[in-house]
């Protein structure tokens, strides 16, 4: 019979997802099981009973295909058919169908139209780590006729689990496989491949890239060339022919950044015969020659790969190891074998566990350095990930001799634990000690010496080789102790280390003496033409009682067969002079066989420039001079403004080394920061002559000075210093002999300030002031005896100015005017001993911590105007004067006097008032 099947137009799409629907298809596939539904073949005869099943036999295996739905139209007659197919492995069947497909009473017609679809996109799980993703595009059908089933088309995407696989640089995709098969027999399903590029989970730096893949789900068959591994394990019971999974035969794995060559080019390696199924990858991987020493880059060190070794069971890694060459750049480009294990890292990539190759007594010398080394076979080196590059450490162990001819013979330096890296600090860590340190053949330019702290590393980007040394050091009666050293550098010339000095280092020693203490460096001096063999550096400088530290400029030294050292300094001090004055600069030297050459005048220049650091004098050899020190010295008040001074400084010392005086001569400055000297127009200054007695610990300065301001204001003044353990003043004038100044000869002002013990007493009010009215001034109100011990402040400041004027009216007439106006104050504030009261009241309490403030203010006015002709009248139009006074005393008692007068005459007539008042309690203060 003509079987013809003619496939209509289909009443639902092939990509349907109505559960429905597949339901019913199962109900319908469920109901053709039944024997007495099935049929070998389909015939017009059998519609009569739908649902029936077209059964057909392919090896074990029954594959039947459903016919239902038969209806009958005006234009034809169609049925429906369905087919389940279960996969290999697969936890679910998967569903075809097609319906509306046309028959007539000669027949069915048959024809590509009447295939089955793919009902809709399915997914099914064909083991613990897979999944079969089945698109419902059309591409996967059944093909059939009257005697059932002929052949599948299975398009289906694999997705591997991200526990096995995962998508390079994207841990969070999963690893598909594509393939499309041709079936007549679903237990010999087997077809090509294509797999996307992958990493193995814990190797995820190394990333494989297929070429020819197979997918086997047969079992019967092996695809064409594979082969087991000794140690691949299969499943219980599981003929070799049963494996099912992916046949990798041709790929290629880009090793990690690591093995990059020059720094970018990736690494890659052919792979073969790989295997890939539920339980991973299965590869044996080895090459040769995998990297080059030219091109292998450890951080700056080259690094070759020689021999890689790969094995990978079921993702499991069994063994793996890498061999080559690390060549240590800082070790005069020393190549040391290597070989490496091969693991998974922490943090899941590839990792390795290196280990060097040392014979006995290996050496290694280090030219840069002028160093040999003599290597322990402890020695080792680490290697981890830092980036994508691989990060030595050189850690060794041994013995180490050094020599330059002439300069210093060193021998018998163990190390331990001298570690090399290839980048900055180059050098991380090393112990270094001598095995023996009473070594005769150990010498500096030829002296014995005990060395000490060895170090190697890196020094201001220089490779060094850094010792330190003891000897002794010393001239005539001065001895003292001396730490020096060598030094070897070298410099990286962009391909390698080379030498670059050989040095003698600074040497760090100590002087200490009766009058004073000197220690710090120098460094080395070699047939000078002025001084010699010899140092010269920076030093740090106490004299007892008088400076703590400072930085001093030293040269030591041998010429004409003597010895001479010298120290000399310009550079600010903290000196205390009593409570509030201080040295503050210093410019000069201390010596012993050496002459200054600078002029007192030209230390005090070098004070009067404001120094900071600095060289303060020059000396020179001089087998004639013994022990001196002279300077020039900026003397201040804690505030700048208020002194400041550039004097010539010289220190006397007595028989017995000890400190005798000190005395300072030069120039004085009030008013004016040292900045503002010479641009101030406001300034005090003059002469300052000081003598410090040591002994007796007194300070006695006198201070005469010239006032200047804007060439308006001109004036002078006397000042004295008096500081001793007993007794303390500052006075810049005094009420009975005041600094004055006179103001473009419009005003006279005058005013003293004084500080410290024995202050004057308030003074009386001026005449012009006392002559109008009899009132008692306050300076009486204390007993001057009683305050002797104490000490306070005290200032006081007055001022007169006048006018006189005379202008013509008319041609005959005119007048004048004369006016005269001042005002001042005094002001007295002491701090009297503990047992002063006030004689009044008997109260001793008084004031504030017995601080008691005394004061008065003034102020006087007179007028007189006149009115005249030329022929000599004249009229007295206002003659007036006004005085006022308030004087007083405070806190605790507070009294207030004040008194008033206003006298005046208006054209002959005249009239006057006096007035005067009291407040409180007076207090005056008495032993």
């Amino acid at each position: 019979m003509l079987c013809m099947l003619v496939f209509g137009h289909p009443s639902w799409s092939q990509d349907t997802t109505n559960s429905a629907h597949i339901d019913y298809v199962k109900r319908v596939l469920a109901t053709v099981e039944d024997e007495s539904r099935q049929t070998g073949n389909l015939n017009p005869d059998s519609l009569a009973s739908l649902p029936i099943g077209i059964v057909k036999v392919i090896g074990d295996k029954r594959y039947i295909i459903a016919i239902d739905s038969a209806k009958f139209t005006p234009n034809g007659a169609y049925f429906s058919a369905f087919m389940g197919v279960e996969l290999p492995n697969a936890n679910a069947p998967i569903y075809f169908g097609a319906s509306n497909i046309r028959f007539n009473p000669k027949g069915v017609i048959g024809g590509a139209l009447a295939k089955l679809k793919l009902l809709s996109t399915q997914r099914v799980n064909i083991g613990p780590q897979t999944q079969l993703e089945i698109p419902g595009d059309g591409s996967n059908y059944i093909s059939w006729d009257c005697n059932g089933f002929q052949s599948l088309q299975l398009h289906g995407r694999v997705h591997f689990s991200r526990d096995m696989l995962i998508v390079p640089n994207n841990a969070n995709d999963t690893v598909t496989a594509e393939f499309t098969a041709f079936v007549t027999n679903f237990n010999n399903i087997m077809a090509s491949a294509s797999i996307e590029p992958f990493a193995v989970r814990g190797l995820n730096d190394m990333i494989f890239s297929v070429s020819n893949a197979s997918i086997d789900f047969s079992d019967n068959n092996n695809p064409s060339g594979m082969t087991f591994p000794a140690n691949y394990v299969l499943d219980p019971g599981m003929a070799p022919n049963q494996w099912r999974g992916f046949y990798l035969k041709n790929a290629t794995v880009t090793l990690p950044a690591s093995f990059n060559k020059n720094s970018t080019i990736p690494t890659q390696l052919a792979i073969n015969n790989m295997l890939l199924d539920e339980s991973g990858i299965t590869a044996s991987l080895q090459a040769s020659n995998v990297l080059p020493l030219s091109q292998g880059d450890a951080r700056g060190w080259p690094i070759s790969v020689e021999q890689f070794n790969l094995e990978l069971v079921q993702n499991s890694l069994t063994s793996g190891s890498i061999s080559g060459i690390l060549e240590a750049k800082q070790l005069s480009d020393r190549q040391f074998s290597y070989t490496a294990a091969i693991s998974k890292g922490e943090d899941e990539n590839l990792n390795a566990l290196f280990s060097l190759s040392l014979g006995q007594n290996e050496t290694v010398n280090m030219a840069a350095l002028n160093a040999s080394l003599t290597l322990d076979q402890s020695s080792y080196v680490q290697v981890h990930k830092l980036g994508n590059k691989w990060s030595p450490r050189l850690v060794l162990n041994g013995e180490m001799s050094s020599n330059s001819p002439g300069k210093f013979n060193i021998e018998g330096i163990t190390f331990q634990d001298l570690t090399f890296v290839p980048q900055d600090p180059y050098i991380t860590n090393g112990v270094f000690a001598l095995v023996s340190n009473t070594n005769s053949e150990n010498d500096i330019a030829g002296f014995q010496v005990q060395f000490q702290n060895f170090q190697l590393g890196l020094l201001q980007n220089t490779l060094a080789l850094d010792v330190d040394a003891m000897m002794n050091f010393g001239a005539d009666n001065y001895s003292f102790g001396v730490s020096s050293g060598i030094q070897v550098q070298a410099v990286n010339n962009g391909n390698n280390w080379v030498l670059d000095q050989t040095r003698i280092k600074d040497v760090s020693f100590q002087i200490q003496t009766e009058p004073f203490k000197l220690y710090g460096t120098v460094a080395f001096n070699n047939n000078h033409p002025v001084y010699g063999k010899g140092f010269q550096g920076s030093l740090g400088l106490s004299v007892a009682n008088i400076i703590d530290t400072i930085l001093v400029a030293g040269v030591f030294g041998n010429v004409n067969d003597y010895r001479y050292w010298s120290v000399d300094f310009a550079a600010p001090v903290n000196i205390n002079l009593g409570p509030n004055f201080k040295i503050k600069y210093l410019a000069g030297g201390m010596s012993q066989r050496m002459s200054p050459q600078s002029s007192n005048n030209q230390l005090i220049s070098k004070v009067n420039s404001g120094v900071t650091s600095g060289q303060g004098d020059v000396f020179v050899p001089d087998q004639s001079v013994g022990l001196s020190f002279r300077a020039g010295a900026g003397v201040d008040h804690l505030k700048e403004d208020v002194f400041n001074s550039d004097v010539a400084f010289s220190i006397a010392f007595n028989a017995n080394g000890g400190l005798s005086d000190i005395s300072l001569i030069g120039n004085a400055y009030m008013l004016a920061k040292r900045n503002e000297r010479s641009s101030a127009t406001n300034c005090v200054k003059g002469s300052v002559d000081i003598l410090y007695d040591n002994n007796a610990k007194i300070l006695d300065a006198d201070l005469n000075v010239n006032v200047t301001y804007n060439n308006i204001i001109n004036g002078n003044a006397w000042s004295k210093i008096y500081l001793s353990p007993q007794e303390w003043y500052i006075h810049v004038g005094r009420p009975a002999n005041r600094c004055y100044v006179n103001v473009s000869n419009l005003g006279y002002v005058d005013a003293y300030i004084m500080a410290g013990q024995n202050l004057d007493p308030i003074p009386a009010p001026p005449p012009q002031v006392a002559n109008l009215f009899n009132s008692a001034n306050l300076s009486a109100q204390r007993d001057e005896g009683a305050i002797a011990s104490g000490d306070g402040f005290a200032c006081g400041m007055a001022f007169n100015t006048g006018i006189s004027k005379t202008a013509m009216i008319t041609d005959n007439h005119g007048f004048s005017i004369y006016a005269n106006v001042g005002a001042g104050f005094d002001i007295t504030m002491y701090k009297y001993p503990s047992g002063a009261y006030c004689s009044q009241s008997g109260q001793q309490n008084f004031g504030m911590n017995k601080k008691y403030l005394n004061g008065q203010i003034y102020a006087y006015a007179g007028l007189d105007v006149n009115i005249f002709k030329e022929d000599g009248w004249n009229v007295d139009v206002l003659d007036a004067n006004i005085a006022m006074l308030l004087q007083g005393q405070l806190p605790n008692p507070v009294f207030v006097r004040g008194s008033a007068y206003v006298s005046a005459t208006v054209f002959g007539i005249g009239f006057d008032f006096e007035g005067d008042f009291e407040l409180g309690n007076q207090c005056t203060v008495v032993n």
